[in-house]
Formats: C-alpha cells, structure tokens, sequence
C-alpha cells in the first residue's frame, strides 16, 4: 500500500469473478482480512426469494384449488439466489385442503445435495393456512451464495393441497420429483434442466 491508502496495482476493468478475493477489516481482530466476492452480505433486512419472480401473491386461479401431494414423494423447483443471505426456512403455496397433512421443506445447492430442511420430527409440521404461503423454518440457518438452489416439499400423505406450476408456458421454471423417506430429508437431488408439469410448487425461501 502506498502512503497514500491507494493500492498498488491499477484499476480492474473486468467483471469481478466469484473466486476474486477482496480486502476487509476483521472486526475480529482490527486486523486485514480478505473475502472471496460471492460472500458479502447485502443490506440486512426481510426478503422473500420467489422460485417465480414476479408471481408474488396467492392467488385464487393457480392450479384451481390446488393438487394433493404424493406421500413421501419429494416436489422440487429450482430459485435462483441473487446475492449472498443467510436463509431461515423456505415456504411453500397452500391449496384449499389443508389442516392434516405433514410435509418437510428441503433446500439443495445447485449440484442437488441437501444444504438445509425443517424439522423432520413426526414427519414435519401440519400444513396451515389455506390458498397462502405456509412458512417451514430451516432446523439452522443456512449461509448462501449466489447462484440456482432447489427447494423441495415432502408431504406424508394425499389429503391437503399445495398450488403448482400447471403448464410450462405459465412461468419459465426446473421442476421434477424423487422418492423419499418418510420422516427423513431426502439427503440429494438429480437436478434437473427440464419442466415437468404439476410438481413445481409456487415457493419462496426467506432472510428475517
């Protein structure tokens, strides 16, 4: 560093790429640090992650009064993360059936491994709230990068509803499906470049 606090080396003209790393104070320690650049916080505060930008509000129409889930069978819908967050739980889009069915909500990174779900216990929490987004929290929070990430919904039987994506000309989204393990977090995905009707669940992850 010059007397001056400017760097040494000249200005990047380029994109910053993910791995480049750049200096910080560690409150820490009051000392430099470096961070790789896919891992600054943004502007704290409450966010909602759409796996469909711009359809934000439960409506009515979507997927009429929504489709009864496969026992033990994983839904999963790829969302594309913007900017590094630390994720609290992800929440799905009830029908109108709702009140006994238990589900599990599940998030995978993009090369489809399991980085965070709800609480598996007694197969997960009932579904609540009818035609509105039901919000499962993360057992922990999780960290994450910029980048695509799947959200999963396993239910334990058929009886209630959750709303999806009923055409591929509806929204541009991955969709697909596994068989799972009752009471357990399926612990990976084949991620998927294709649609595949009626498994995609209009659902979002959240910050705060």
């Amino acid at each position: 560093m010059g007397t001056t606090d400017t760097p040494d080396t000249p200005n990047e003209t380029t994109i910053a790429l993910a791995t480049d790393k750049m200096l910080i104070m560690s409150g820490a320690t009051a000392r430099g640090a470096q961070k790789t650049a896919d891992f600054f916080t943004p502007i704290s505060g409450r966010n909602r992650i759409y796996s469909t930008p711009g359809l934000q509000t439960a409506l009515t129409g979507l997927d009429t009064s929504g489709r009864a889930g496969v026992a033990n069978t994983m839904w999963f819908i790829d969302v594309f993360i913007p900017y590094p967050c630390v994720l609290l739980g992800a929440a799905h889009l009830n029908g109108t059936t709702v009140g006994t069915t238990k589900a599990i909500a599940t998030l995978y990174n993009a090369a489809g491994t399991l980085v965070a779900n709800s609480s598996v216990t007694g197969g997960g929490a009932v579904t609540s709230g009818a035609s509105t987004f039901q919000q499962r929290a993360f057992t922990s929070a999780y960290t994450a990068k910029p980048g695509q990430y799947w959200i999963g919904y396993m239910p334990d039987s058929t009886t209630d509803t959750v709303r999806t994506i009923v055409t591929a000309t509806f929204v541009e989204a991955n969709t697909g499906s596994v068989a799972g393990v009752a009471a357990t977090a399926t612990p990976s995905i084949t991620p998927t470049t294709t649609f595949t009707a009626n498994v995609g669940i209009f659902s979002y992850v959240y910050t705060a």
